[in-house]
């Protein structure tokens, strides 16, 4: 709590008002946590509103937000228009939410920003994988369409998990066209 009003003033020196952070590490029964979370995450808001800045919570599997459904529940308890939500459909799908359209439908009306990684789950063992956009599970083509369709005007950013031989470059180009074949077939600009 004590460095959010420092990073609200490097936001502002960065000319952006999003200031993004993740919800508590997930553990073993997460409703006997849920309350004080969210008083927390609201003491973090009311920080963030005082300063002029805004939270984006990102939805990630590894915290007690893993999915669209937790995420739109968090933000509507603490019910500030200053906590918004930085959607990874990769997280919900690690998370074992179908990213869309079921988390995609929950999360919407609170997004600000989404990040962009595909994966595959192993049957036998659950695990993900990621994988170039477009050649994973994750329906992108149904989601894009959808923030066509929704109006959304926030960014969209590739996240690099996906990772061939340690060469990032390389696996972050497959990415990048996988991202462009998909946007020409939905022709979107």
């Amino acid at each position: 709590m004590r460095f959010l009003p420092r990073l609200a003033e490097m936001a502002k020196m960065l000319d952006t008002e999003i200031i993004r952070g993740f919800a508590f590490w997930a553990v073993e029964n997460p409703e006997h946590y849920w309350n004080p979370m969210v008083e927390k995450l609201r003491e973090a808001v009311d920080i963030c509103e005082k300063e002029g800045v805004i939270l984006a919570l990102e939805n990630e599997n590894a915290t007690i937000i893993g999915t669209g459904k937790q995420a739109r529940t968090a933000i509507e308890e603490v019910g500030s228009k200053s906590f918004r939500l930085v959607w990874d459909p990769g997280n919900a799908f690690c998370a074992r939410e179908v990213p869309y359209p079921d988390g995609y439908l929950q999360a919407r009306d609170y997004m600000i920003h989404m990040h962009l990684k595909d994966g595959v789950r192993d049957e036998e063992t659950g695990d993900v994988r990621f994988v170039a956009v477009g050649s994973g599970q994750i329906d992108y083509e149904g989601q894009f369409k959808a923030l066509v369709e929704d109006n959304y005007e926030g960014c969209v950013s590739i996240e690099t998990h996906y990772r061939i031989d340690n060469d990032g470059e390389k696996s972050t180009r497959e990415t990048h066209a996988g991202l462009q074949a998909l946007l020409k077939k939905l022709n979107i600009k």
